[in-house]
């Protein structure tokens, strides 16, 4: 509808949020563990935010930007057990990825969130609906900056997900 509605417009199609991790500070801090239904061999290019939001402002500040649509994804495909592996190294401690379903769901309905959905999406993704592991050059195309590594996200946001 946008794109025939003779409006200008810059779409930006990010893939998964590193940031989306923060969800899981308190189950991180009390027992080292993230959840999702994702198979453990599935691969993600993850964003961080930041490098998002970078696009967006060039997107609105610069000319050249109008009627793109932008797909934008991070400058590496990890698994959840890579993530997991990265955030240990960053945080001091060990860090798992629990791919149960039923532990997903729990995790969903106490962060309020409608887990029949968000497990229908997963199972989605996991058929080869959209392709989350693609990386693209986006990031660098418009702002001349190498996109943040995941790596350079955990030592980041260490401190967020360290008990104290």
């Amino acid at each position: 509808m946008l794109e025939d509605s003779g409006i200008a417009f810059t779409m930006l199609r990010p893939h998964y949020f590193m940031q989306d991790l923060l969800w899981y500070i308190d189950d991180i801090k009390s027992q080292g563990v993230f959840y999702a239904s994702l198979p453990e061999t599935y691969k993600h290019s993850h964003i961080d935010a930041r490098d998002n939001a970078a696009v967006a402002v060039a997107a609105l500040t610069e000319s050249g930007h109008e009627s793109k649509v932008y797909h934008i994804t991070g400058s590496e495909a990890l698994t959840y057990r890579e993530v997991a592996e990265i955030l240990s190294q960053a945080i001091g401690k060990k860090v798992r990825y629990d791919s149960s379903r039923e532990n997903y769901a729990k995790f969903l309905k106490k962060v309020g969130l409608d887990a029949d959905e968000v497990l229908e999406l997963d199972a989605c993704v996991a058929n080869g609906i959209g392709d989350g592991s693609a990386v693209t050059n986006t990031i660098f195309e418009i702002t001349q900056q190498q996109p943040i590594r995941f790596m350079q996200f955990a030592n980041d946001y260490s401190q967020a997900f360290k008990a104290i």
